[in-house]
């Protein structure tokens, strides 16, 4: 009996662990990135050098904005939990370019992952006669 005991034990412990956590890779299109984000964080990087934007620039009242990526192409930003003064609402579009880029209100933008929860976009920018790298990590709800 004992023995059986411990190897129905085995047996429901290789299960349990065996959980699909990762379903692979997911195919970066307008029906599995639509969806609403949560900005998560905004980097500014140049060679090894990382300036965190989202602490230092954005209000607290930006930080808790929902944006919201429509199937039909539109997206919303909407103003959520601490409303800025002005509303910080609006509207645009967006699309998916490739599997590694999208547009947003005629912007384009490198994806540089998706899991289908993360999107991590990422621009390049210059200042000067340098040129540093924004990247925004955006978690969706």
């Amino acid at each position: 009996m004992k023995k059986w005991m411990l190897s129905l034990a085995v047996v429901i412990s290789l299960v349990s662990a065996c959980s699909k956590d990762d379903d692979g890779p997911v195919v970066t299109s307008l029906d599995t990135v639509a969806g609403d984000y949560n900005v998560e964080a905004v980097t500014v990087n140049l060679g090894s050098n990382k300036t965190d934007v989202l602490s230092e620039y954005f209000e607290t009242c930006q930080k808790d904005d929902i944006l919201q990526l429509k199937k039909d192409k539109s997206y919303a930003n909407v103003d959520a939990g601490v409303v800025c003064s002005p509303s910080n609402a609006y509207t645009g579009t967006w699309d998916i370019v490739s599997t590694s880029k999208i547009r947003i209100d005629g912007d384009e933008y490198t994806i540089k992952s998706f899991d289908g929860k993360k999107l991590i976009l990422t621009e390049p920018f210059v200042v000067g006669s340098v040129t540093a790298e924004l990247e925004t990590i955006w978690r969706k709800r």
